[in-house]
């Protein structure tokens, strides 16, 4: 996989470490995108019939961890040109109430049925990482659709409400996909580095953006 993504050269040890994280989350990025690939050309006639609903599938992966798949519009994910994504993730902290983690539960659930109803919205994957943390993967039709998710009342509600006190922190990537799903290759445009801190209501944030080479 090419990862050489970095538009300049980079001196600051913190941000070497950046960089190779966002590098591996690709590598997952990447896996996740394949999932959605073989999934689509493995659809029967009738769930290709009945494209205008979302179809959810639940995919077990190595040591029982679950990959949850929700496809909104598979004619658009089989054409061969460019799409859009956003990749998230993050590390919850160590110590967690029940009803936090109840609340980001129901958030993404909720956030997961109003997608349905954004027409630049291709797909949402959400596929669980070894310690029970998540890694999430938006396709979209274009960057613009970005807007519709940031703008959603229910991911306004996550991030400003409850993301404090579930998060350690939050890698947030977009990119392009080039050619699409087939084949799969993504590039990184930008990453968000969002730090929680007990003392500090609101989080650090640091961006990184990248080119290629």
């Amino acid at each position: 996989m090419d990862t050489q993504l970095i538009e300049e050269v980079i001196h600051d040890e913190q941000i070497e470490i950046d960089v190779r994280n966002a590098q591996r989350d690709l590598i997952i990025l990447k896996y996740m995108a394949w999932r959605l690939r073989s999934i689509l050309y493995q659809l029967d006639q009738a769930e290709k019939q009945g494209s205008e609903q979302p179809l959810p599938r639940q995919v077990q992966e190595r040591c029982g961890r679950n990959h949850r798949i929700v496809i909104y519009r598979q004619q658009e994910l089989l054409q061969l040109r460019s799409f859009a994504f956003v990749g998230f993730i993050s590390k919850r902290k160590g110590v967690l109430q029940p009803e936090v983690v109840e609340a980001i539960k129901q958030t993404d659930q909720k956030l997961v049925a109003e997608l349905v109803h954004a027409p630049s919205i291709l797909s949402y994957s959400s596929l669980e990482l070894p310690g029970g943390d998540w890694c999430n993967l938006v396709v979209l039709a274009d960057s613009g659709a970005k807007m519709h998710i940031k703008n959603s009342e229910t991911h306004i509600h996550a991030a400003h409400h409850l993301a404090h006190d579930y998060y350690k922190w939050i890698r947030l990537h977009n990119g392009t996909m080039p050619e699409g799903l087939d084949p799969v290759e993504m590039r990184l445009l930008s990453t968000k580095y969002y730090t929680f801190h007990p003392d500090q209501q609101r989080p650090s944030l640091r961006e990184r953006t990248y080119g290629t080479r």
